[in-house]
């Protein structure tokens, strides 16, 4: 009966202690529509976190799901969580698409390249352009 009622004090303590240290964390996520039509979500300040959802709602679900893991395993192996601030923000850059450009040069020098690895015997020349 002792051992009991040692368990509940035990257990009424430990509880306690976790309703005293949770607190609610909140991070931005992307959500980036795929092709497929279904949604990748990515954490910005948990990187490495990610998941994906077929609609934005099971996206945002299952974003919820992966943070509380991720920082879980973060917590499990010592690590520091990371807590996102309010000044943070996510914006978007507009830079030109020059990858027409980079294929004409791609497709006007790989011919030369070739010419060239043929003059100088060179067997394993192997180069790729992306």
């Amino acid at each position: 009966m002792v051992k009991d009622f040692k368990k509940q004090q035990e257990s009424k303590y430990q509880c306690s202690l976790r309703a005293i240290t949770m607190k609610t964390l909140h991070y931005k996520v992307l959500l980036r529509k795929e092709e497929d039509g279904t949604y990748t979500v990515i954490v910005p300040s948990l990187p490495g976190c990610l998941t994906f959802g077929r609609t934005v709602e099971e996206a945002l679900a299952m974003a919820k799901e992966a943070i509380e893991g991720f920082i879980a395993c973060m917590i499990e192996s010592g690590e520091e969580v990371q807590v996102e601030t309010d000044d943070s923000m996510i914006c978007t850059v507009a830079v030109e698409d020059r990858s027409g450009l980079m294929h004409a040069i791609q497709r006007t020098l790989a011919p030369l390249i070739e010419k060239e690895a043929d003059i100088y015997s060179v067997a394993d020349l192997k180069i790729r352009f992306r």
